[in-house]
């Protein structure tokens, strides 16, 4: 191939393209070999923090760490549909366990329940092992010996605050369901913690989606959701948005250890609101509705054990004044929806008198926790007559 030059310009020009072509493959290049080098220093550490052989309950961890998600319009993510591995699975919709149906035969008593990750069964066994799974089948047995049917459907997704279960309601509303419980309130307390907007648990929603006025604002939140998911397994990104976009220490929003937390009052404020508009959605719909502080590691009464005391130590080390945070957030929490005389369970008794380690980390249950919180669900349930119909 040969070029001819007309001039000197395009002589300097050519040579300018090239260098700049050169550049850029050589950034490339770089990045690539750099994020090798993390993927290798990563994969090292996991071998060599964990034993050679994985136990079942690290095997279990492991695969919960790498659940998909998919993009998901107003609610933002799901879990990616129709995947089954040995700990759980889900359905078409994206959704814990079985398929779901619309349609619903007289003798069925429905209840659909709504959270974050705890409810979803995060850390579970096996579906089987889940909250939902658990309580639906206390229930069941309290009406084995009626033609009453039982069924529980798990709506609850990895992360998700009151403002997604508020937005939830349009859909699960097509369910027909009798009860409706949110299993919440960890998850907007959580969002404070990384300085997140209050209500979400995103590092890059900067504005309350649904109310914006601002398409671009729309579009680029919805796209910097979707890259951040996408991105999410790449340890340069990770390393990058670790240093760049981390969340400010507790210490930097608290005044030594006094309660001067600025953004608690907000959080309080829209968790509370969004519980009311549940309510009154429930309300105008006929439906039974029960909302569960969910216990988590700083709030709880137990008596915790050696293992989950290095729990409790090592995350408050790492967000200093975080129990103060946790425990103080949950009061306002319970205040807020005390003041407008919405019922709710406190969930900080459900292992009150358990001596066995429960946590596997500060909000995640074992197996014998579920059970636990299945069963106490289940009393409250059955005391209040919320299945008569």
């Amino acid at each position: 191939m040969k070029f001819h030059f007309t001039n000197g310009s395009i002589r300097k020009l050519l040579p300018s393209k090239y260098h700049l072509l050169l550049s850029i493959f050589s950034i490339f290049i770089t990045l690539a070999l750099l994020e090798i080098v993390l993927q290798i220093d990563f994969r090292l550490k996991q071998k060599f923090q964990s034993s050679p052989v994985l136990t079942e309950t690290e095997e279990m961890l492991s695969e919960y760490e790498n659940i998909e998600y998919e993009y998901r319009p107003y609610i933002l993510w799901r879990a990616k549909p129709n995947v089954y591995t040995k700990y759980y699975s889900t359905n078409s919709l994206g959704l814990r366990g079985n398929e779901f149906q619309k349609e619903k035969s007289p003798n069925v008593f429905r209840i659909i329940l709504l959270g974050g990750s705890a409810a979803w069964g995060y850390d579970a066994g096996s579906n089987e092992n889940t909250i939902s799974v658990q309580l639906e089948n206390i229930l069941q047995k309290q009406f084995s010996e009626s033609n009453k049917k039982i069924e529980i459907y798990n709506f609850a997704e990895s992360g998700y605050t009151s403002s997604q279960e508020i937005i939830l309601w349009n859909e699960i509303s097509d369910y027909n369901p009798d009860l409706v419980i949110h299993y919440t309130g960890y998850n907007d307390i959580f969002a404070g913690v990384y300085r997140l907007k209050p209500g979400w648990n995103h590092h890059f929603i900067q504005e309350d989606l649904i109310l914006s006025k601002d398409n671009w604002h729309i579009i680029f939140t919805l796209l910097s959701v979707q890259i951040d998911t996408m991105l999410q397994n790449f340890r340069l990104y990770d390393l990058i948005k670790g240093k760049f976009f981390s969340a400010p220490r507790i210490t930097s929003i608290a005044s030594n250890g006094t309660r001067t937390y600025s953004n608690l009052g907000e959080i309080a404020n829209i968790f509370v609101k969004n519980m009311f508009f549940s309510q009154q959605i429930a309300k105008s719909k006929n439906i039974r509705f029960l909302i569960v502080l969910q216990p988590s590691i700083f709030t709880d009464q137990k008596i915790l054990t050696n293992q989950e005391k290095k729990i409790f130590d090592e995350f408050n080390t790492a967000f200093p004044l975080s129990a103060n945070y946790f425990r103080d957030g949950y009061q306002d929490l319970a205040n807020g929806l005390t003041q407008l005389d919405i019922p709710f369970m406190d969930g900080s008794t459900f292992f009150k008198d358990e001596q066995n380690t429960i946590y596997y980390d500060t909000v995640h249950y074992t197996d014998t926790g579920n059970t636990q919180v299945a069963e106490s669900l289940a009393n409250l349930i059955i005391s209040e007559g919320l299945l008569d119909k």
